[in-house]
This record gives C-alpha cells, structure tokens and sequence, in this order.
C-alpha cells in the first residue's frame, strides 16, 4: 500500500511540476473561448453577407427603377409614333379620295372634250 501511495503522490507531484493539472483546469476555459471567437466571426460573416445582400438588392432596386423608366419613356416614344402612323395613314387615305374624285372628274372632262375648238357646234370626241 505504501507503494501504491507513493507511485500516486510521485504521479501527482510531477503532474504539478509540469502543469498537468493546470493545463486540464485552463483547457475547458480555452475551448470556451474558442467557441466565443468561432460565434463571433460566423456573427462577423453573417453580418457581412447580410450587408451585401443588401447593397446587392439595392442595386437590383436602382437597376429595376432605371429599366421601368426606360420603359416608360419607350411606351410614350411609341405611343407618339403610333400617333403619327395614324395620322399618316388617315393624309394618305384623304389624298387618295382626292386624287380618285379629279382623275374622275378628268376622265369626264376627258371624254366631254371637243374636237373643233373654234366653232360653235362642239363635237365630244
């Protein structure tokens, strides 16, 4: 039994010499602060990602703002153009008519026409 005390308090006076003991007591509080450090960096990145998310959709929301106005300005420019068509179509149709109604009338102008100008009993053609 001697021996066996011994070989303990050999075995526990050489743990204090070399720090055995205090290195069991600190490793606990070392992976303690360990975990706080891991947390805080995934917090660090968390944050991180969360703000370029952000600056991304508000960059997205400027982009989606520009293309909407541009849209909007590409819908008036048409409208006008669709105006304009209308209104060219409808000269067009006006100019027709009237080029329609003087053929006819010079067709009937045509066919009335005398062949003795001169004289006084007028012959059409």
């Amino acid at each position: 039994m001697i021996e066996w005390t011994t070989i303990i308090v050999t075995l526990i006076s050489s743990a204090i010499g070399a720090g055995a003991i205090t290195s069991l007591v600190t490793m606990k509080e070392k992976k303690k602060e360990k975990q706080l450090e891991n947390k805080e960096k995934e917090e660090d990145i968390e944050s991180k990602n969360s703000d370029r998310w952000e600056k991304l959709a508000d960059q997205l929301s400027e982009q989606i703002e520009k293309l909407n106005t541009q849209i909007a300005d590409l819908n008036t420019r048409l409208e006008k153009k669709d105006e304009l068509l209308e209104e060219k179509n409808d000269l067009i149709s006006d100019l027709r008519t009237k080029l329609d109604k003087t053929r006819s009338r010079y067709i009937a102008s045509d066919m009335c026409r005398c062949l003795r100008v001169e004289c006084k009993d007028r012959e059409p053609s």
